[in-house]
């Protein structure tokens, strides 16, 4: 396993730099980048893991395999470069298919990025981030709340919706209503 190469005191890198980092670090730490900040991203617990794995299989089932891919796993996308490169890891994506599959991070703007918030997360990151996704061109941003089983539903130019559980939701940016019931089994 290699070791991390960014000295502690170093909390700024360019594009280039991120992207010659590891995957992770020793104790399986990820990393990303806003704005030029690394940022290390702590692993997630079981509950969150469920809810992106439930919520992913929701997503594949109702949505038209031939038109789009569901993604997951803190999937990476270049949302900026120099200077003020952002790399972030989504939980999920909804990514029209192409002819060619992307190999390595996403660089294009997915249809629909869902964010399963976990008690770790901090607001301000959290809200930055949404603001990144809303302002590379993602038209719908879900922030999903395990405990109070709500979703806070994200356009480009619109406060949040919220749908609590057991409300319908429905996604503008898939043209789908879903079930909570099915998102928060």
């Amino acid at each position: 396993m290699t070791a991390l190469t960014v000295p502690a005191e170093r909390t700024t890198l360019t594009l280039d730099e991120f992207l010659a980092l590891p995957e992770h670090d020793e104790n399986g730490s990820l990393f990303e980048l806003s704005e030029g900040k690394l940022l290390k991203v702590s692993p997630t617990g079981y509950p969150h893991a469920r809810r992106i794995i439930e919520i992913g299989l929701v997503l594949r089932e109702k949505l038209d395999r031939r038109k789009y891919d569901v993604v997951g796993g803190e999937a990476g996308i270049i949302m900026a470069g120099d200077p003020k490169a952002t790399v972030r890891g989504m939980d999920l994506a909804v990514v029209p298919k192409k002819d060619a599959v992307p190999q390595g991070l996403l660089r294009t703007a997915p249809v629909l990025i869902v964010e399963v918030l976990s008690p770790s997360n901090e607001t301000e990151d959290m809200e930055q981030k949404r603001k990144q996704y809303l302002d590379f061109g993602v038209p719908e941003v879900w922030f999903v709340y395990e405990r109070t089983k709500t979703i806070h539903i994200y356009g480009p130019h619109s406060q949040a919706r919220i749908v609590t559980y057991p409300e319908k939701l429905e996604s503008a940016a898939l043209n789908l209503t879903f079930a909570t019931e099915d998102l928060f089994q």
